[in-house]
């Protein structure tokens, strides 16, 4: 194996970490608990860091797979202010 290719499995199992634990928590916000991001979004810079600064022909390669980890990232933030709406409208109901 390559430096290249040991560095491009390790940076797709990061990679797949992070949105296997960014769909967790779409899940757990659509069940409407609260979860917690700390540090989700340092990780995700460190890692977009890390491909952005390293070999292109590993960060070409990566492409689907950062553009599949935004696209969750974009489905969590809608997620969590749909959250938001709705927590807002238990509360006024509660009042």
């Amino acid at each position: 194996m390559t430096d290249k290719t040991v560095i491009a499995e390790a940076l797709q199992t990061r990679l797949r970490e992070q949105i296997d634990l960014i769909n967790e928590s779409i899940e757990k916000v659509r069940s409407r608990e609260i979860v917690t991001l700390d540090g989700m979004d340092d990780t995700v810079a460190t890692i977009c860091h890390d491909i952005e600064t390293g070999d292109p022909d590993v960060a070409r390669s990566m492409g689907a797979l950062m553009g599949e980890m935004v696209g969750r990232l974009e489905d969590l933030a809608t997620a969590l202010n749909d959250f938001q709406v709705w927590a807002e409208e238990h509360e006024q109901h509660d009042s």
